[in-house]
């Protein structure tokens, strides 16, 4: 026999739990999930409440085209709330089992965020009077009819309205003791 047979493998085999991701970078991705995760749970939550109750008040909810879902605050939470749940579900299941195909999903669904985000903003960076006049055009005239029947629109528009002038007020306050 020769002497290679009788010589041990000394080479270190991986343990059933050798990982390659660091621990602290794992453990991170999946708090931070977490609390996507919860987050997503919550907005849907107060969607369906604010939802069910309209339907309740009024017995009717509008949904003839996509203005009227854009414009449904309710809806809009739900349909979001539901996109970061699922998302965020699957960043932090894959990120804890270290699942490749839960991560890959949820690298994914980044990539396609991070780009329609740049593509909104090129959009808007090269076309800014177009993609004004759009908005102005269909979503102006949308607001100012569905404002007068939906008291969920009511209050955010109004909301808004009183914390950019709150906003205002206290810049210029601010100003005028410096």
């Amino acid at each position: 026999m020769s002497s290679s047979h009788h010589r041990r493998d000394y080479r270190r085999q991986p343990s059933s739990n050798f990982t390659y991701v660091s621990p602290c970078v794992k453990y991170l991705i999946f708090i931070l999930n977490f609390v996507f995760w919860l987050f997503g749970g919550l907005l849907i939550g107060i969607g369906l409440y604010a939802f069910v109750d309209k339907w309740q008040l009024t017995g009717w909810v509008k949904l003839e085209n996509v203005y009227d879902v854009i414009l449904n605050i309710s809806l809009v939470m739900v349909i979001m709330g539901g996109v970061v749940f699922i998302v965020s579900f699957a960043g932090c299941v894959g990120a804890l089992r270290e699942n490749t195909c839960l991560l890959k999903f949820y690298s994914l669904c980044l990539l396609i965020f991070f780009l329609l985000e740049m593509g909104i903003a090129i959009v808007g960076f090269v076309f800014p009077h177009s993609m004004q006049s759009v908005l102005e055009e269909n979503f102006t005239d949308k607001i100012i009819h569905t404002y007068r029947d939906d008291p969920d629109l009511q209050n955010f528009i109004d909301f808004a309205q009183q914390e950019v002038s709150n906003c205002i007020i206290w810049s210029v306050k601010d100003e005028s003791f410096k």
